[in-house]
């Protein structure tokens, strides 16, 4: 009995040591593992702080009228307004940016590839302030990389953006808004109350969705595309429909909305919570008979 029960504690001894053995190995890796993943993300860190804008001056906050004039002549824009943020954030990066990293290991460049490509001056007076942002640094040959700008704050009273590529308004944004742009649309999904003039001129579509309790003389151009007021809020009245072009008066006007599309479509919606709005619909197949395989 004894002889029989001895080479099953020997293989069990050894499956115990391989258990064991495998137990340390895998500590080691989660260990390496865990350190790999914090150099990642110490590295992500101190790349994100190159591509981001500095803000000087007093913090942009709720309670302080602030208004921003933005320029960038070589990409989009995209603004996001949100009172629950306790700061502003900008940040510049170059929509070919792994390329330029590349590039810039190559040839030794005495510049970083991921910027700053802005510059931004915060000017204040009393609790009212102007952030501008404008094009700043170039590629050692002068020229600049396309480059997308996104800027996150807790407040916008007021935005005047000049971009070559799509602009993207989202959140909390009011007060008046001008946005010029080429080569890109246009999309404005304000959850305030728009009573100021908003004029907007883009190469292809615009898309501006607004709550019922914000008011406008309507003019929608669109020489290449539709125009269309889409609202079952307030009141309308003098409606002039004609190809191309679209004019009325909603809520007792009292200031502007101009919108012109070169060769998109001009469209204001109206809905109670415009940042949920989405104009995407899927596109389902025609043919449903792939469903057959779920049953």
């Amino acid at each position: 009995m004894a002889d029989s029960t001895r080479p099953l504690m020997t293989l069990s001894r050894a499956a115990l040591g391989v258990a064991l053995a495998g137990a340390l190995i895998g500590a080691v890796a989660v260990g390496g593992c865990g350190e790999r993943k914090g150099g990642l993300r110490a590295r992500m860190v101190l790349e994100e702080a190159e591509r981001r804008i500095p803000i000087d001056g007093r913090p942009i906050a709720l309670g302080r009228f602030t208004g921003f004039d933005i320029e960038n002549p070589d990409g989009p824009v995209t603004i996001i307004v949100n009172r629950r943020y306790t700061e502003a954030f900008v940040e510049g990066r170059a929509l070919n940016e792994g390329d330029l990293v590349w590039e810039s290991y190559e040839e030794d460049w005495d510049i970083s590839p991921r910027g700053p490509w802005f510059e931004l001056d915060h000017l204040t007076a009393g609790e009212t302030g102007v952030v501008r942002i404008v094009p700043f640094n170039t590629l050692p040959d002068g020229t600049r990389p396309r480059v997308e700008l996104v800027i996150k704050t807790p407040v916008c009273d007021g935005l005047t953006i000049r971009a070559d590529g799509d602009v993207n308004i989202h959140g909390d944004a009011q007060g008046e808004i001008r946005v010029d742009t080429t080569g890109g649309g246009v999309t404005i999904r304000s959850n305030e109350p728009l009573t100021n003039d908003v004029a907007v001129r883009a190469e292809s579509d615009i898309m501006f969705v607004t709550v019922p309790v914000s008011r406008g003389s309507i003019e929608l151009s669109a020489p290449n595309g539709r125009t269309i007021f889409d609202s079952a809020y307030g009141a309308v009245h003098s409606v002039r429909p004609e190809p191309g072009r679209y004019t009325a008066v909603w809520n007792r006007g009292g200031n502007a909305y101009v919108l012109h599309s070169e060769s998109g479509d001009a469209n204001i919606l109206v809905r109670e919570k415009p940042d949920m709005y989405s104009p995407y619909v899927p596109s389902w197949p025609d043919d449903w008979e792939w469903l057959k395989d779920f049953d």
